[in-house]
């Protein structure tokens, strides 16, 4: 259910709805689901069926008929690829089957991959004269290699898509229709996996049940939008005339990371409008490249970047939240429960998503799960079961008694099915509040008996502008 926002904007004048493409580029029932994070990676079977359909086999049918709205002139589209080959078939074939507008421009910049990446674009720029390979002999980093694209375009609207995303049929047109009002710089889709409020709570498993969710939001949330604090670059639409006036992405974030939040001020300060399309949805698998970051280099780049960020502005960085009327009466209803089933003075881990406001609980102390040793949040989930018990493990050393998982992260105790186990096999049945929290007692676990665990937060993640 999509959030509601009094502040929408609803608009009456829109261009029709082109036809839907009646082929599918895949199978309806290709599973989207990751089997780890951090970094992200696809089951075997997606992996197989993504990687060993030809090219001409999965795309000759689309592109040999490319019609479509020639209303708004050409789309550039740039994508950064750095290895990750199969997650950037899924984006790019994606991208030339599923987009609307006649004339299509895809510009792929690639930061000196070694898995196969150039050889797949030269085969992709063969078929096509829609995709223009870019390729670099190293990687510049997130910033420059989009900037590199940009000045390359040709295109009336610019669009940066990061290679870890699938498009939905009429993508392209459902954003592009919110830029025909003046006043808007910046329009991004709703997604399912962000850092802030254009995340939405999804169930679709599978390219078919995206699809389907894509196509049930363009028709139900048609035309309309609402105002937000910055747009992740996941996803970004902007005309040629604002990215002209507000210039390049600032290459100092190097690889990447607050370069998106830097962007957005820099637009706002340029009197335009940020906006998120409620009718537009692109799937997002999340940290699959920046996932692969090991021995504290995430958490590097992420604390100088952050560094930067706030000298640039002049002002502290907070992290990124959803603040909906339904998520303010969720942490309502948390702190209710909390009060009532935890004694005073006791200490919690709560699934907090970097949200400071979940550890405000009254005279209980609260520390967000995962988090480095100062209690910060990391802002990024553990890469695996074993390594959630073992974070969690290591607070309860340190006085953590009790775990508290919020409703918007039940999905926790099925992803990570070895934490699942060892609360079951170690804890009492768990404080279960439907639409609330789930509350687990950690007090009888025996401290002297627990297995030893070092605490390395380096290869959990350190925190994260896009968040969790």
């Amino acid at each position: 259910m999509i959030p509601h926002d009094p502040t929408m904007i609803v608009d009456d004048d829109l261009l029709s709805v082109s036809d839907r493409r009646t082929l599918a580029v895949f199978d309806d029932a290709l599973n989207l689901n990751p089997v780890s994070r951090n970094p992200t990676r696809l089951s075997p079977e997606t992996m197989t069926e993504v990687l060993a359909t030809p090219l001409s086999d999965r795309l000759g049918r689309f592109l040999r008929a490319r019609t479509g709205e020639p209303a708004v002139g050409r789309i550039s589209v740039i994508v950064v690829t750095y290895n990750q080959l199969a997650f950037s078939r899924l984006c790019l074939e994606s991208v030339l089957a599923n987009s609307s507008m006649a004339d299509l421009e895809v510009i792929v910049v690639d930061n000196g991959s070694h898995d196969g990446t150039p050889h797949y674009l030269a085969e992709l720029a063969a078929l096509t004269p829609s995709v223009r390979p870019l390729l670099n002999a190293e990687n510049r980093g997130f910033a420059q290699a989009n900037n590199q694209g940009l000045a390359e375009s040709t295109g009336d609207v610019l669009i940066l898509l990061n290679n870890d995303t699938i498009v939905p049929p009429d993508w392209d047109a459902r954003l592009v229709r919110h830029l025909k009002h003046s006043d808007l710089g910046l329009v991004g889709p709703l997604t399912n996996r962000t850092c802030n409020e254009a995340q939405l709570a999804t169930d679709y498993t599978t390219y078919g049940g995206l699809v389907e969710l894509a196509d049930r939001l363009s028709e139900i949330e048609a035309g309309t939008r609402f105002e937000i604090g910055m747009l992740a670059m996941f996803c970004v639409a902007m005309r040629r005339d604002v990215w002209n006036q507000l210039g390049p992405i600032d290459e100092r974030f190097g690889l990447g990371l607050f370069e998106d939040d830097d962007y957005a001020r820099r637009a706002k300060a340029a009197g335009y409008r940020v906006v998120c399309a409620r009718d537009a949805f692109v799937h997002h698998f999340g940290q699959a490249s920046f996932g692969a970051l090991n021995d504290g280099e995430y958490g590097r780049l992420w604390h100088h970047n952050r560094a930067m960020f706030e000298a640039k502005w002049q002002e502290s960085w907070s992290p990124h939240s959803q603040r909906t009327d339904a998520y303010r009466m969720l942490v309502d209803r948390l702190r209710t429960a909390v009060r009532l089933h935890l004694p005073e003075g006791a200490t919690a881990a709560v699934v907090s998503k970097g949200d400071e406001d979940l550890l405000d609980l009254g005279t209980r102390r609260a520390w967000h799960f995962p988090c480095d040793e100062a209690g910060s949040p990391l802002g990024h989930h553990p890469a695996d079961g074993a390594q959630a018990v073992g974070h969690l493990l290591e607070w309860h050393r340190r006085g953590v008694e009790y775990l508290v998982i919020p409703a918007p992260q039940f999905w926790y105790l099925d992803f990570y099915q070895d934490l699942r186990t060892w609360l079951e096999e170690s804890c009492p049945p768990p404080v279960r509040i439907a639409d609330t929290c789930l509350i687990f007692d950690l007090r009888r676990l025996s401290r002297n008996g627990l297995p030893p665990y070092s605490l390395n937060t380096s290869s959990i993640a350190a925190p994260s502008s896009e968040g969790f």
